[in-house]
Order: structure tokens, then C-alpha cells, then sequence
């Protein structure tokens, strides 16, 4: 999986509570912002987006702010057999355009191999998949 000093946290069913109530709280930001319902996957592969904090003071417990979150989901098709799709990403808005999902890419096609993605999709997500050269095909799912 993505290494963790990639500043990519991937909670598993052993996570801290407290950060699985982040990725909770950042899927429902998601959903608010492209008001869209979206029943939470228990069984998702779950990523935290985070940078180490540059405030005067760092102080536990949380050395890292998150700004962002994404789910994977394994899924059996008949056509492909067991396939990883990206169900969703969001990211906070001060943390888009910034080149943050172009430079965690590759890592997400290295781990998650030929995705799909989940549709609806946004318009900024749409315009970032014709500008970058994917190792592989992700179709629309």
C-alpha cells in the first residue's frame, strides 16, 4: 500500500477512532458539497490526505492536519473479476489546485492498479483526467 510518509494515511478496521471519525467527517463534506447521497462502505479501503502542521506550538495529539480523504472499493464484475474503484475524493478548498491528486497519482495506480472511478464525477475531476497521462485506462463506473 502507499507508504505513510507520503503524508497518505490508510485506515484499516484497527485505525484510531478518531480517524476514522475524520474520514467520516470528510465524507460527509463530500456528499454536502455535491449533494449527493452516498451510504458510507464499511468495507471501503479508506486514505487520509494530511501535511505535517507548521504552527508555532506543535502539540499532540495531532502533529498532521487532514485536508483530504478518498475510498477505494473492491468490486467483483463477471467482465473483470475482483476491481478496485475509486468511489470518491475530496479535498479541502484551500488544498485544490495545487497538485495534490496529480502527485499522489501514480501511488494510487501503483497500489490500486487499473481503477475505475465512480461516477457522478466533477467537473474538476473530469478536467484533471484528460490533462494527466495515466499508466492505465480508468474508465468511468
Amino acid at each position: 500500500m502507499i507508504p505513510c510518509d507520503d503524508n497518505v494515511v490508510i485506515l484499516d478496521k484497527k485505525s484510531d477512532s478518531s480517524l476514522r471519525d475524520e474520514f467520516l467527517k470528510i465524507e460527509n463534506y463530500f456528499n454536502k458539497e455535491f449533494d449527493y447521497s452516498r451510504i458510507p462502505n464499511k468495507n471501503c479501503t479508506a486514505l487520509l490526505f494530511t501535511e505535517e502542521t507548521h504552527d508555532v506550538f506543535k502539540q499532540k495529539p495531532m502533529p498532521h492536519h487532514i485536508y483530504g480523504a478518498c475510498a477505494f472499493e473492491k468490486i467483483t464484475t463477471t467482465q473483470d473479476g475482483d476491481h478496485w474503484v475509486l468511489g470518491w475524493i475530496w479535498f479541502h478548498p484551500f488544498f485544490r489546485n495545487r497538485g495534490i491528486i496529480k502527485k499522489h497519482w501514480p501511488a494510487l495506480e501503483k497500489n490500486f492498479g487499473n481503477f475505475s472511478i465512480k461516477s457522478p464525477i466533477s467537473n474538476s475531476m473530469l478536467s484533471f483526467l484528460k490533462h494527466i497521462e495515466p499508466s492505465t485506462e480508468h474508465r468511468i463506473y
